[in-house]
């Protein structure tokens, strides 16, 4: 590979990369890189806080340009932000509005009234790019370097796999671009296949639906499976798209049949992580098997597993519970700190809350076991289930799984406390836990 690489590779500079009401070109998202990395401050880190992602996107070639590495926490929370600031000297946030929590130098996002340009940027392969931090879904976030060689080498495996490396389709993610997942497929995706990405990050199922039918053309929908979940519910009309692509957590299959069933299209999932990025995929309803990219190797040591490949530093141990089937395929059988073992007998909070989801009223549903010194504490659930009582849950719960892991108690609650990537946080839900025992 050469040294340097240039920051689009191989489109026409008249080629759509983003749109929203406008439309913006492969050209203007150059020259507007060039002209903000201009003003940006002198630093070696920057927090690139960006809601928008074209702003973001934007604010991330910059940095490089620039010389600088992205910060991307696991969340906006100030006191994160701090936490992170206070171990990464030099640094300051770019950001749309005024954060009063964070206590770093703030840039606000300025005008760009530069004209489409054909100067294309040459950036270092080495540059480390971005360090990426962890949801803390089981525990402390902890951070991730990315050097530019790899994530440009991620991408284009990942676009290989879903046949995006072509630039015929246009994105809607309703995932941020500060998350692995979305970074890869909403940011990198769009810039280094010529594919198309919406700018906005639409929540509700209404705004999906109009980002999804805000331009034409072959339509993907990056999501997650609480927006699914509240998509179907939600009884809209949809458009028909090529595929669906969904990460952050297992789908069940009954969920997948109705999305498939709504949308008039496959649902496709990643499994990856942040220390990897997106490395396997499948479609949920032809089984359970996940098939790895290619060059993605997996190998196991004491039941362990540990992940290869070209673009990785190094191998990177997995949280997670596999059965390797061959070569190339593996199934999932939940996360290490899923497992738990109440009374001798084992068992996984990941397979805890498919049963708990399948039953009929439960729009969302998640077991717990709260921090305790006692081997034996018992678990809990939080559930969405507006139509239903407690008790027949139990009920039909108890017909599904060991008595020992029926949830005592059972919280019916009016939301759950997910993350901006559709995450719940073992340290969300204790606080959830602590607020409801009061």
């Amino acid at each position: 590979m050469q040294d340097k690489l240039p920051l689009t590779i191989g489109h026409q500079f008249d080629s759509l990369l983003v749109w929203t009401e406008d439309k913006i070109t492969h050209g203007q998202f150059i020259a507007d890189v060039l002209c903000l990395a201009e003003q940006l401050p002198d630093a070696k880190y920057v927090f690139n806080l960006c809601e928008n992602r074209y702003h973001f996107m934007v604010g991330f070639a910059a940095a490089m340009v620039r010389g600088q590495t992205n910060l991307l926490p696991p969340s906006r929370s100030g006191i994160e932000i701090n936490k992170i600031a206070s171990q990464h000297d030099s640094n300051y946030a770019l950001l749309e509005l005024k954060q009063d929590s964070i206590s770093i130098p703030q840039f606000l996002w300025p005008e760009l009234n530069k004209q489409p340009s054909m100067d294309v940027p040459m950036l270092d392969n080495n540059h480390l790019a971005a360090i990426v931090f962890t949801s803390g879904s089981t525990g402390e976030p902890k951070p991730n370097h990315k050097l530019w060689r790899d994530l440009i080498e991620g991408t284009r495996i990942a676009a290989e796999r879903f046949q995006l490396e072509q630039g015929q389709y246009q994105i809607v993610a309703t995932v941020p671009p500060q998350h692995m997942y979305g970074l890869e497929t909403s940011v990198l995706l769009p810039w280094l296949t010529g594919n198309a990405v919406y700018a906005e990050r639409p929540f509700y199922p209404a705004d999906i639906q109009h980002s999804l039918n805000n331009h034409g053309g072959k339509r993907v929908l990056v999501t997650t499976p609480v927006h699914l979940r509240a998509c179907v519910g939600s009884k809209l009309e949809w458009p028909k798209l090529e595929y669906i692509i969904s990460a952050t957590a297992p789908l069940s299959k009954a969920l997948a049949l109705d999305v498939e069933q709504a949308f008039q299209c496959p649902v496709l999932e990643i499994y990856g992580c942040t220390e990897t990025g997106s490395m396997a995929s499948r479609r949920t309803l032809d089984g359970a098997n996940w098939k790895l990219y290619p060059s993605v190797r997996l190998e196991q040591d004491n039941q362990r597993t540990f992940v290869t490949a070209p673009h990785l530093s190094g191998e990177v141990d997995l949280n997670d519970v596999i059965e390797i089937t061959d070569d190339t395929h593996f199934q999932l059988l939940g996360r290490n700190a899923d497992m738990i073992n109440i009374a001798g007998k084992r068992g996984s909070i990941g397979d805890l809350n498919q049963k708990l989801q399948s039953i009929q009223g439960v729009e969302q549903g998640v077991f717990f076991q709260p921090d305790s010194n006692d081997a034996t504490q018992r678990l809990t659930a939080f559930i969405v289930a507006p139509s239903v009582n407690q008790e027949d849950i139990i009920k039909s719960l108890s017909s599904k799984i060991d008595p020992v892991f029926l949830p005592r108690p059972l919280f019916k609650v009016d939301s759950l406390p997910y993350n901006e990537t559709g995450k719940l946080t073992r340290t969300a839900l204790q606080e959830f836990y602590n607020k409801l025992r009061r």
